[in-house]
């Protein structure tokens, strides 16, 4: 079994990795380990499963591995949890997984991806790097441009370098509400709006989210959950130095 990226920038050269999966002891599943994950696949000797199961002593809200079950024809399966203790440093990758001959299971291709961004959802900018975003903009507060220049203005001997940057606080919301009523979005984020909230970055959290709060309420959003994003802005930003 051999595959290929066609549209690799290494000029076709760019091979998808292969793995095979073997079974285990007791040959009651087979299993392909792919450097700190394993991928359990368990044959079906029974009415067909229509969600999978959590691996034995597994905590359902961190794993280890990636449980493959039979799906019922119509049917789509779904982990909601992300696997491995390490999945963020997982993104964009694929291997075509082989089976013992004798299980009858055709070669299987996956690809692994990070995580969807969810609306609301609260953490440093940089987190939300190579995430599928469907229809979300990640809104940094304070802006981009104010942290540059409080960085300009209060830290010495400090570029603006990315690392900086992505450690501020961002939140994930529509992008229609992104657009039309941020604060500080495209243009309206002007020399003068940049040096305010660079003058107060707790205030300027306040004050861009408190922009759109009325148009996230309209779109469904709680003030609960909203308030409870603003606090987690707050502390993520607290954590990393920003402001106390």
């Amino acid at each position: 079994i051999h595959g290929f990226h066609t549209f690799s920038h290494y000029g076709g050269e760019d091979r998808v990795a292969v793995r095979q999966a073997n079974w285990n002891a007791d040959k009651s599943a087979m299993e392909a380990r792919l450097g700190g994950l394993t991928i359990t696949w368990t044959p079906n000797n029974g009415p067909l499963v229509t969600a999978p199961t959590t691996y034995p002593g597994a905590r359902p809200d961190v794993l280890d591995n990636i449980l493959v079950h039979p799906i019922p024809t119509g049917r789509n399966s779904q982990i909601t949890t992300y696997p491995g203790h390490d999945a963020e440093d997982i993104t964009w990758q694929d291997v075509i997984l082989t089976f013992p001959a004798d299980s009858g299971a055709p070669p299987l291709y996956l690809v692994f991806a990070k995580p969807a961004v969810e609306a609301l959802e609260v953490d440093v900018y940089g987190a939300f790097k190579g995430r599928p975003r469907n229809g979300l903009h990640v809104d940094h507060m304070p802006s981009r441009a104010a942290i540059k220049r409080f960085i300009g203005a209060n830290i010495a001997d400090v570029a603006t370098s990315d690392d900086y940057l992505n450690g501020v606080a961002s939140i994930a919301i529509p992008a229609k509400v992104h657009q039309r009523f941020s604060e500080t979005y495209g243009g309206r984020n002007s020399r003068r709006k940049q040096l305010l909230d660079a003058s107060n970055l707790r205030a300027a959290v306040d004050s861009n989210f408190e922009a759109i709060t009325p148009y996230l309420l309209e779109d469904g959003f709680t003030e609960e959950a909203l308030e409870s994003a603003r606090a987690m802005m707050h502390r993520i930003n607290e954590k990393q130095g920003w402001y106390q």
